[in-house]
């Protein structure tokens, strides 16, 4: 029985390595908001500025999430861990539908 525990935990990232993953894809997030606000700014677009400011906003939340998990108790790590999961498909998801408006946005002009 304890062989198998053992196998579960190891497989099983622990929380700095899910804290590391959460904090590269937050540094991805940011690289790809100053890129789609210098786009942005080069067409004065200021629809899809003030859109970059509320991605920007759902960015900085995510941030606070993973400063909280640190403090957060242990029995509430996995809902954390999954509130943090969702957050981070939906900046995802966002950011790559801004970039598909952006291009086509960019590309008539």
């Amino acid at each position: 029985m304890a062989t198998d525990t053992t196998k579960t935990e190891a497989a099983q990232p622990t929380l700095a390595e899910y804290e590391k993953r959460i904090v590269a894809q937050i540094e991805d997030a940011e690289a790809r908001l100053a890129k789609f606000e210098e786009r942005a700014k080069e067409y004065r677009l200021k629809a899809e500025i003030s859109a970059i400011d509320g991605l920007k906003v759902a960015r900085e939340n995510l941030e606070k999430k993973v400063a909280a998990l640190s403090t957060t108790s242990q029995a509430n790590v996995v809902r954390a861990k999954a509130d943090i999961d969702t957050t981070a498909a939906s900046l995802k998801t966002s950011l790559d539908q801004f970039a598909r408006k952006l291009s086509s946005l960019t590309e008539k002009k």
